[in-house]
């Protein structure tokens, strides 16, 4: 599991399915099917 920390939150990628949280809690996610 990689992790990138951002100045607008925390983009995390883990497995099949990549999630983008933000600081005031919202999350932007996307399911990569392969």
């Amino acid at each position: 599991m990689d992790s990138i920390h951002n100045s607008l939150g925390k983009a995390v990628l883990n497995g099949q399915s990549f999630e983008v949280y933000l600081e005031k809690g919202q999350v932007l996610g996307k399911t990569i099917n392969l």
